[in-house]
């Protein structure tokens, strides 16, 4: 099975949208300086779900300098999101139904 990327996004105050990190999958990581991907930041997913929980539930989230915080797959899908404070996406209906 074959682990997906995942982008991670974030809205601040004002409404701009930032790009926080995107996860590439150990097999798909590369060193060589023509390779496309090579321009790509390849974090970890270990990093990733620490990054999530910092702009979620750190500083900038508890002063409300963070409103959105978005995660996206390869494909631009949504696969979680987070606005001002409630997960918003997926719901707990959705978590509990394992949907």
């Amino acid at each position: 099975m074959s682990i997906e990327h995942f982008t991670i996004y974030w809205v601040d105050a004002t409404g701009h949208r930032h790009k926080e990190l995107t996860t590439m999958p150990d097999d798909k990581r590369t060193t060589d300086e023509t390779d496309v991907l090579e321009t790509t930041e390849n974090h970890t997913v270990e990093q990733t779900k620490s990054a999530m929980q910092r702009l979620t539930k750190g500083p900038a989230a508890v002063a409300g300098m963070i409103k959105e915080v978005q995660v996206v797959d390869q494909d631009d899908f949504t696969c979680f999101l987070w606005k001002e404070g409630k997960v918003v996406f997926p719901t707990q209906e959705m978590l509990t139904l394992g949907g």
